[in-house]
């Protein structure tokens, strides 16, 4: 005799609630954590007029070169990112601000003639 289950078979879109039960959220591929970073001395390597084509061919100098660019531009990536989160938060702050001054405004307005 087969013994009949009373739970049915979990699906994998029923396994994770979040992100709307997208297959693509949780099959997709995970990124590379320093892919930017790759990018940036592989550009930079690039761009530099050296005539050496590998990086084992760069002398100790020329690696200390590129190395200082590329952390510059990364600070300057992160700064531009955190001057634009601040000037976002500086913004919410201001409008909302302004709301509670409107609205403690309309409440003394229609204090006074009602």
């Amino acid at each position: 005799m087969k013994r009949t289950t009373t739970q049915r078979r979990l699906f994998i879109n029923q396994w994770y609630i979040g992100s709307g039960n997208r297959i693509s959220v949780f099959t997709r591929r995970a990124k590379r954590p320093f892919e930017e970073i790759k990018e940036l001395y592989l550009m930079e390597i690039e761009s530099s007029k050296v005539t050496s084509t590998t990086i084992r061919e760069l002398s100790i100098e020329q690696k200390r070169l590129i190395k200082e660019r590329v952390k510059k531009q990364i600070r300057k990536q992160n700064n531009t990112e955190l001057l634009k989160s601040g000037i976002s938060i500086l913004l919410s702050v201001g409008i909302l601000i302004g709301l509670i001054f409107l609205a403690k405004y309309l409440i003394d307005y229609f204090k006074e003639y009602m």
